[in-house]
């Protein structure tokens, strides 16, 4: 389970970065979306295979229905962000918000 703590620690690394930069000029919340969705591509998504695959029936095995359930929806809504074409003040917006409340879900 440690890399997948790393991997999630990594998440809320990305998503503060891209906080920071929409505090910046345009430009640098442009570069930063860019930089989100890539890495989104590259590390998150592989993240969210192996969950998928492999944490999730366990979870479900154990009786944790409703938290598997809600960890598949915050995948979908993460992955449905960062794949729209939006303007990257109102992406940012959005993954802030989803990223706001999974940590308050998961403490």
């Amino acid at each position: 389970l440690q890399p997948l703590s790393d991997d999630h620690h990594a998440a809320l690394v990305l998503a503060r970065h891209t906080r920071l930069a929409a505090k910046r000029e345009r430009s640098a919340l442009t570069r930063a979306w860019e930089d989100a969705r890539l890495r989104f591509a590259s590390e998150l998504e592989p993240h969210f295979r192996v969950e998928e695959e492999r944490l999730f029936p366990q979870l479900e095995s154990a009786g944790e229905r409703a938290l598997v359930e809600g960890a598949r929806t915050d995948h979908a809504s993460l992955r449905e962000l960062i794949r729209a074409e939006a303007d990257p003040a109102v992406a940012t917006m959005e993954f802030m918000c989803e990223d706001f409340r999974f940590n308050v879900a998961h403490k």
